[in-house]
């Protein structure tokens, strides 16, 4: 089977949707597939040597957008002129890091995008389209986009690819809706609505993205397909018994307010103030953009003033082998978002390495971990609550490693990738009705 993935860069960051999109492109090409990873705006960052993965040819180039929307007179002139501005080498040296636009800016462009043939990058459209038809392979049969912002595309290659499948799956587009200017939100909600029809399925990791996104697009649940995130399951590794190392709890995700970081933070510092626990650590990895970094300054700033300074590691961003180092070494492990969470990728790669998880009771969390048999759960938002769950951890190692081997079986149970692509390939030989609900 023929298939590509669209999937939308993050500069220099590791997302969730690029490291997911490539384990199951890596997984579809071992099961026979013809399988495409096709960036959009940016090269993609992986976090191993499967890098190299991702087509060379970049489309929607982040350069090309931008310009495209700002001088609008530039969709006029021929690729040939512009096209070098989408190479990779150009892309990885210009854009570094997600970008910084006002709300303004990223509505107007988030919406010239949803319109598609009529919005001002139509020509990066027609060249996404071309191309795909051009392939000597053929043309695609399944096409999966890595989210809706992206969605412009779907009625050009409904119409360049009428017996194709039409993926979309939503991964966080409702925190994006809400970082919009009002006016905004609803114009481009209204986008999404219209662009529904063009989609054949949406694909979800959860019952609750998937009852939260089918109310905000006031579409019924059957256009939803829930394909649990899936992971690769590392060997299983034995913690030393007894000797005096310092418990550890660790944090994997970004670092900005939304992730619940200063929760943890606060946490760790009541935590270390009980008996017998003044020596336990706190062991931070995760992207830092130039956004958040005034955030991350006034936690540091907390950590000196308490202390702890010694206390606290921030080991920046983690490949894949020092990911698995770095689960090796956490003896609790929690990412207290503040937002309803619709994929938790950390979380689950944690609970693969068999680690005892604390999670808000919101968004994917319940699911994952199986109301609280798999991990605890705590009010969200709640420092309170999180201190409680994670002492009890700390001083219960019975009851970490019991969480821990369970956590770990559940996803080898159902998370691993093999099981992603089984449900993938499965969506493929169904039909929808692609009728909206009143």
């Amino acid at each position: 089977m023929r298939i590509v993935s669209l999937t939308a860069g993050a500069a220099g960051m590791y997302c969730g949707s690029c490291l997911r999109d490539r384990s199951l492109v890596t997984a579809l090409r071992a099961a026979g597939h013809d399988a495409l990873l096709v960036p959009l705006y940016t090269p993609l960052r992986t976090d191993d040597s499967e890098a190299d993965l991702a087509e060379d040819e970049i489309f929607y180039g982040g350069i090309n957008v931008y310009l495209q929307q700002r001088l609008p007179w530039l969709r006029y002139l021929p690729a040939t002129l512009d096209g070098w501005l989408n190479r990779s080498s150009i892309l990885r040296r210009l854009v570094r890091e997600p970008g910084t636009m006002t709300p303004q800016v990223t509505g107007a462009m988030t919406l010239s995008m949803l319109a598609g043939e009529e919005g001002r990058q139509r020509k990066e459209l027609r060249r996404l389209v071309e191309w795909l038809q051009t392939r000597p392979e053929g043309s695609p049969e399944v096409v999966l986009l890595s989210n809706f912002l992206i969605g412009g595309c779907l009625p050009a290659l409904r119409q360049a690819f009428p017996h194709a499948r039409l993926f979309v799956t939503l991964q966080g587009d409702d925190l994006f809706l809400d970082s919009l200017l009002r006016k905004d939100r609803v114009r481009v909600l209204t986008q999404w609505r219209r662009l529904a029809p063009s989609v054949d399925r949406f694909v979800v990791y959860s019952r609750a993205y998937r009852d939260a996104m089918a109310d905000l697009l006031g579409l019924s649940p059957e256009r939803f397909a829930i394909i649990p995130l899936g992971v690769p399951v590392p060997p299983r590794h034995e913690k030393p018994a007894g000797g005096d190392q310092p418990l550890v709890i660790g944090y994997l995700a970004r670092i900005c307010p939304h992730k619940g970081l200063h929760l943890l933070v606060h946490a760790f510092l009541k935590v270390r103030q009980i008996a017998g626990l003044e020596a336990c650590r706190l062991r931070i990895a995760g992207w830092l953009g130039k956004e958040d970094r005034a955030y991350w300054e006034d936690l540091q700033a907390t950590i000196r003033a308490a202390g702890a300074t010694d206390h606290v590691r921030y080991e920046g961003v983690v490949d894949a082998g020092e990911k698995r180092r770095f689960f090796e070494g956490v003896d609790v492990f929690s990412v207290p978002s503040v937002y309803p969470e619709s994929k938790g990728l950390s979380v689950v790669e944690a609970m693969a390495a068999g680690c005892a998880c604390v999670q808000p009771a919101h968004g994917i969390f319940p699911e994952l971990l199986q109301d609280g048999a798999c991990g605890r759960l705590i009010e969200a938002g709640s420092v309170d609550a999180l201190v409680e769950a994670v002492l009890a951890l700390l001083q219960q190692a019975a009851e970490r490693e019991t969480l821990g081997m369970r956590a770990r079986e559940h996803i080898e149970s159902h998370h691993r990738v093999d099981q992603m692509v089984d449900g993938l390939l499965a969506l493929t030989e169904t039909s929808v009705a692609v009728e909206t609900r009143a």
